[in-house]
């Protein structure tokens, strides 16, 4: 699903975000990928939705190799790539239904599979009865739930969650880590960058630890070491 042949990013200032990557992800894995500020994690995210490019190596995605990739194909690759925040960056001016619903509107969906769709979607996120709510109306786990269903309308086929828990109390970020765990039963790839060295430990999935742009740990059933 996702392959890293010898993959470094230096940027312009020569920061190493990432130097001689290997890594193999599967389909339908649930992956935790830690490391300290600065370490590489936000440099791996970036480069799977194709936001900056490698300054040497290759990355592939399904059946497609970004490094070859024209800007035309980016739309299509970022498509099948959910992203959750956690920052949220919902539109304060629109409802919850309306902010999940642009996810469809953007690829110009009918507006009758949109109503159909949305509902669906709320439900399985635990969002009922929120549709008609805005922003400042929910609390920061319904805002993060309302993230999720947005990323995960259009059936990605990979869900990138890039510290999904970082602004909610230990409750909270269990709940949403339970709902990424569900999507990832339903066959989606799962992606969750953290800090959240309690959740890591207990969850016991694939551990990826990044250090210094280097992969210094990669166990499945791990924990979080510092």
């Amino acid at each position: 699903m996702i392959i890293l042949d010898n993959v470094t990013k230096i940027y312009e200032n020569g920061v190493v975000g990432l130097k001689n990557i290997d890594l193999r992800i599967n389909e339908g894995e649930f992956v935790f990928v830690v490391g300290n500020t600065g370490s590489g994690k936000s440099t791996l995210i970036r480069l799977l939705l194709k936001e900056i490019e490698p300054s040497s190596g290759a990355i592939v995605i399904g059946d497609k190799n970004l490094t070859r990739m024209n800007k035309e194909q980016i739309p299509y690759l970022r498509r099948n790539i959910g992203v959750v925040f956690q920052d949220f960056r919902l539109f304060e001016n629109k409802t919850v239904f309306e902010n999940v619903a642009f996810a469809m509107k953007v690829i110009e969906q009918p507006a009758k599979t949109i109503r159909r769709t949305v509902p669906n979607i709320l439900s399985a996120v635990g969002l009922e009865g929120k549709a008609r709510c805005y922003p400042k109306q929910l609390s920061g786990g319904e805002k993060q739930r309302t993230v999720i269903a947005r990323a995960i309308l259009n059936n990605p086929s990979i869900l990138l969650a890039d510290e999904p828990t970082g602004n909610l109390d230990p409750k909270t970020s269990w709940d949403i880590i339970k709902v990424l765990e569900e999507i990832n039963r339903s066959g989606t790839t799962v992606i969750v960058v953290t800090h959240n060295q309690e959740i890591v430990n207990s969850m016991q999935k694939r551990v990826i630890q990044i250090e210094a742009g280097k992969i210094i740990r990669d166990v499945i059933k791990g924990g979080y070491r510092e």
